[in-house]
């Protein structure tokens, strides 16, 4: 009975990716191959994305003092993600990013400094989570924190970030 369904699964897959049952093994390690390969490529252009992502929030973004200040906010994005985003702006120019994501009741800011920004990531951060129930840490460039946020509380997340900039310059 089990060499029976054994044989059937065989040639059932077999049948499935059009090869002589005796080719099974190599036409799996194939399909195997071109699916990293297309997973690596994936990968590639999110992170392409992710970079003309940026560059159009920082075209959008508001003057504060000397810096251009994006402000993300993003519901159910992976950390990850934000995580990439916030790199993209560390090459650019004068520009500060805030980038907050939020799923369920859990959030997460990542803040970054890009070149010619004389105010600490960090700082921005720990200023922007005073309040809240979190923490976070990082260093002049890049920071992260978070913890548990209302859907009201994130909905009015930027309105002190103007303030806050300019308080800590």
């Amino acid at each position: 009975a089990h060499f029976q369904q054994t044989h059937a699964i065989m040639t059932t897959l077999a049948e499935q990716m059009s090869v002589a049952p005796q080719d099974l093994v190599a036409a799996v390690g194939h399909q195997s191959d071109d699916l990293k390969s297309a997973q690596k490529d994936a990968g590639e252009l999110r992170l392409e994305l992710l970079g003309f992502e940026a560059q159009n929030m920082a075209a959008q973004a508001e003057s504060v003092a000397s810096y251009r200040l994006v402000k993300g906010r993003f519901e159910n994005r992976p950390v990850e993600e934000l995580q990439s985003l916030a790199k993209e702006f560390l090459p650019m120019s004068g520009v500060i990013a805030l980038l907050a994501g939020r799923t369920g009741k859990k959030f997460t800011l990542v803040v970054a400094c890009s070149d010619r920004v004389d105010v600490p990531a960090r700082g921005i951060l720990q200023a922007h989570l005073s309040g809240l129930r979190g923490g976070g840490g990082g260093g002049d460039r890049l920071a992260q924190g978070g913890g548990t946020i209302t859907a009201q509380q994130f909905e009015g997340f930027f309105d002190r970030s103007d303030e806050i900039i300019k308080s800590l310059l």
